[in-house]
């Protein structure tokens, strides 16, 4: 299991990051793009309850959501593999049952293509504090991977998935469309 991620470093690493996107003074053509990379619909959002049986707002301990994400992906002279640097965001809202201000959420990376393989998922912890007197919470991680292909296959065959690791209920919560 990973250690557990702070949520406090994110404007430096989303701005870090949008700025290496861009590219290299000089370059002769555009560096080849990234593996398509998606946040599932269904596993985008999360709604974490507080213990006990209640579901209604009064019930909520934090919202969360995966706003944005960047890749940059940087790939072997030969092109049998790419090293991709992706640096996630979330915001949190603190509902009225989180009295102690924390919130603690598990996300997944996911590529099918190698599915079961331990590469195919990596989970990744995260655990943030709401500073006083605020109810909201913009944080972001970064994640590195390393896809090895093989020559001919077409990019999208390694597609990335993004999303948070549900519970059943959670699951079902986001497919009612509760929110």
């Amino acid at each position: 299991m990973r250690a557990v991620r702070t949520l406090r470093h994110v404007a430096a690493v989303v701005s870090g990051m949008a700025v290496a996107a861009c590219g290299m003074v000089g370059e002769k053509k555009p560096p080849p793009p990234c593996p398509p990379i998606f946040v599932l619909k269904d596993a985008g959002k999360l709604r974490s309850f507080k213990p006990g049986p209640g579901r209604d707002l009064t019930d909520v301990s934090f919202d969360a959501e995966i706003v944005d994400f960047r890749a940059v992906c940087v790939y072997s002279k030969d092109k049998s593999k790419a090293n991709i640097s992706l640096t996630l965001v979330f915001e949190i809202l603190r509902g009225p049952a989180n009295a102690d201000r924390k919130a603690e959420f598990t996300y997944f990376v996911a590529i099918p293509k190698f599915h079961p393989a331990p590469q195919g998922k990596n989970d990744f912890r995260l655990a943030g504090e709401f500073p006083e007197n605020s109810t909201r919470l913009r944080a972001g991680d970064e994640v590195r991977l390393q896809i090895p292909f093989i020559a001919g296959e077409p990019l999208d065959d390694y597609a990335v998935y993004l999303g948070f690791q549900l519970t059943r209920e959670q699951l079902d919560y986001n497919r009612q469309g509760a929110r």
